[in-house]
């Protein structure tokens, strides 16, 4: 399953969450279900334009060195934290 499937799924099975957010993303990146180019299109469709999502966004085309930090900065200035293993975050995600 690719990861435009994975986030489709979650969109359909989480009506409540409106569509896909950085936690699920976060998640999804930490399993191996999203790569990082299917995040990298996922963000770029997103309205609001903040300096961390652009710096991710930068990350497209490079070697992806800092991609994962990047990530998570983006995820922190959008929701305030970053969903780690064991956060209700984290476990809705999963679900």
């Amino acid at each position: 399953m690719n990861g435009d499937h994975w986030l489709e799924l979650l969109q359909r099975h989480s009506p409540e969450a409106k569509g896909s957010g950085w936690e699920d993303v976060i998640v999804g990146h930490d399993l191996g279900f999203l790569s990082p180019e299917a995040i990298l299109a996922w963000a770029a469709g997103l309205p609001d334009e903040t300096p961390s999502r652009a710096a991710l966004l930068a990350q497209a085309g490079s070697d992806m060195h800092g991609f994962q930090a990047a990530l998570w900065e983006a995820c922190a200035e959008a929701r305030g934290k970053v969903p780690r293993p064991g956060s209700y975050g984290w476990e809705r995600a999963q679900d």
